[in-house]
């Protein structure tokens, strides 16, 4: 199958984000405000605020609609679930980071669909879902890392502003991952995305 190259993704998540841009920058806005409070909070929140950032793009990615905030909170719906999967998440990131940063950097992109797949397979544990996501990244991680490396020039004026472009930057970014979670999952057979 020919996937989609970085700069048509990127084309897809701007048409996407087309009328919906202010309602995923909140809501990307608030989870990174709530994540920034302390590293315990973060801890314990960032995988059910990851499956509702998850949820709400989706939702404006495959319907169309963005005019629901509180799905950014729809991961709380089933807390120890995302409890645990954040848990697992930081935790393989860390433990394959201590062996060097390279494995830490390559582990993350092999788990960078785990809250779409938890959004879409509530059926899934917490630690199927991290494997679902290593299934399908599969052949897959250094055409996400190319996809990311092609905002390169977006974060150097992020840093330019001092960061503050960097909220700015976030909604465009999930978006065209999330596009590319969305030509993944159709492109692969269910097997795969079995344990």
């Amino acid at each position: 199958m020919n996937f989609r190259s970085a700069s048509e993704t990127r084309r897809l998540a701007r048409k996407s984000l087309e009328g919906h841009y202010w309602q995923i920058f909140l809501a990307c806005l608030i989870s990174n405000l709530i994540l920034s409070a302390t590293t315990f909070a973060s801890l314990l929140l960032s995988g059910a605020l990851a499956i509702g950032l998850s949820t709400t793009i989706l939702r404006m990615i495959r319907l169309r609609k963005s005019d629901d905030i509180s799905l950014l909170f729809s991961g709380f719906n089933d807390f120890g679930r995302s409890l645990v999967m954040g848990i697992l998440y930081t935790l393989k990131i860390f433990l394959w980071g201590l062996l060097f940063v390279i494995p830490g950097i390559v582990r993350s992109y092999s788990l960078a669909m785990t809250s779409h797949i938890a959004f879409d397979r509530p059926e899934l544990s917490a630690s199927e879902i991290l494997v679902s996501s290593t299934n399908m990244m599969r052949g897959h991680k250094s055409r996400l890392f190319r996809l990311h490396l092609s905002f390169i020039g977006w974060f150097i004026l992020s840093i330019l502003t001092l960061g503050i472009g960097l909220f700015f930057l976030l909604p465009y970014i999930k978006t065209s991952t999330a596009i590319f979670y969305e030509e993944l999952r159709e492109s692969q057979s269910p097997q795969i995305l079995e344990n």
